[in-house]
């Protein structure tokens, strides 16, 4: 019984905790101030009582740890049989966290240390992905970075660059990319891997646009959701500013992270079973579910946390662009609270009902008025910048013509800024 707690806790770890990487990969890479939560689990007799360790572990994890229940068993912690236990709590922690005795003797400290986390669930990505690249005949592990440039672009000319969201390609830009290339704007896209983390992807969009400097274009970038926090973190981090970014123009980016970041790995496999889960889908949707970046989009993410410490790039023109156009009203999404909350209790549910609590008491998300049905305006909102609500939903926020008004604010702005500043 114990190894199987052993087993599950471990698997606990992977799931909840496996994310984000801290891939070195280049000198700009800034490691923000360590964030570690304490678990204290007292020492009676020599011994520690593994349900008191699950409990206490479970609940570190946002889950109600208080609920589950088992057949008790007492982990020795003095002399040598002690010594495997602390050896054996640390293999099941894989690097995510620390095991030592409290000064005073009394309690087993467990530190879990979120950056740690983010290497485990990368290193646990990463053998996924191998196993299924073996499988499949497949490179899952492989990715790739792309600047798409108009051929021609006049000495000093800014050039328009367009960075996609989560889950998404250039493709979804088509409509924009159509439209500002009929104001006879230069436009070009990039693109990137949608299981990769935000400091990942905009450590190698700056290491592209620095490249770049030597021509002399000023970049305009307009990023469209997660794109427009790539694109935040490559102006905002220390040491990370190619010089040449002149105006962000985000549109539907949820700069405090979004509730339905939670769900998106589900979300995904609706769309694969709708389509029959082809292959090519069944292995995208699984390398993009297993990455890193939908966590980052958690509200309370470290890397959220680490943007909201940097200002604003006093070389950088910002524009928020969000809308409003949820999927229900507040009386409809009340009565579906309601429905969930009153429904039975079951030992999964009880688990799960802090996170069930904290995710519907807060789903402005998806609220008319308040969301675009993945983000909402308050988590949207940028500090010093006064965003434009356009009644319309997040994937139609850059669906469409002329007759699409974000669409024509977006090239308003970019107008505006060639012919004030240059």
């Amino acid at each position: 019984m114990a190894k199987f707690v052993l087993a599950a806790l471990f698997g606990l770890v992977a799931v909840v905790s496996g994310q984000e990487q801290a891939r070195p990969a280049t000198p700009e890479k800034i490691e923000p101030p360590r964030d570690v939560r304490a678990v204290r689990v007292s020492i009676a007799g020599g011994d520690v009582s593994l349900l008191e360790l699950t409990q206490k572990l479970v609940t570190a994890y946002g889950l109600d740890g208080s609920v589950l229940h088992f057949k008790d068993v007492h982990l020795p912690i003095d002399g040598l049989p002690g010594m495997v236990s602390v050896v054996a709590l640390r293999a099941v922690l894989r690097g995510a966290g620390s095991v030592r005795y409290s000064k005073d003797g009394q309690s087993l400290v467990i530190e879990l240390d979120r950056l740690a986390e983010r290497r485990v669930r990368r290193k646990a990505k990463d053998r996924v992905l191998k196993l299924l690249s073996k499988w499949t005949g497949e490179d899952l592990l492989t990715h790739q970075y792309r600047i798409e440039l108009p051929p021609v672009v006049a000495n000093n000319e800014p050039i328009v660059l367009l960075i996609h969201g989560l889950d998404s390609s250039p493709r979804r830009l088509a409509d924009l990319r159509r439209y500002l290339d009929s104001c006879e704007l230069p436009v070009g896209v990039f693109a990137y891997p949608n299981d990769e983390t935000i400091e990942t992807t905009a450590v190698a969009l700056a290491k592209r646009l620095r490249d770049l400097r030597p021509a002399g274009h000023p970049f305009y970038l307009v990023g469209f959701s997660m794109g427009g926090l790539i694109a935040r973190y490559l102006i905002e981090t220390p040491n990370l500013d190619p010089g040449n970014v002149e105006l962000l123009v985000q549109v539907g980016t949820p700069n405090h992270g979004s509730r339905l970041s939670r769900v998106r790995f589900l979300l995904d496999y609706a769309e694969v079973v709708r389509g029959k889960l082809k292959k090519p889908a069944w292995l995208a949707t699984t390398r993009d579910g297993l990455g890193e970046a939908g966590w980052d989009l958690r509200p309370g993410s470290p890397v959220l946390e680490r943007l909201d410490r940097y200002g604003r790039n006093p070389n950088v023109e910002y524009h928020v662009i969000l809308g409003t156009r949820g999927i229900v009203s507040e009386a409809e999404l009340d009565a579906l609270r309601k429905r969930i909350l009153a429904s039975d209790e079951s030992v999964v549910k009880s688990l799960l009902r802090p996170g069930i609590d904290n995710v519907l008491g807060d789903l402005d998300e998806i609220v008319v008025g308040k969301g675009d049905g993945a983000v909402a305006v308050k988590r949207g909102r940028l500090a010093g910048v006064e965003p434009v609500l356009v009644a319309r939903r997040h994937f139609d926020l850059l669906r469409g013509g002329r007759e699409n008004p974000v669409l024509r604010e977006i090239a308003s702005i970019i107008e505006r800024r060639r012919y004030r500043y240059r």
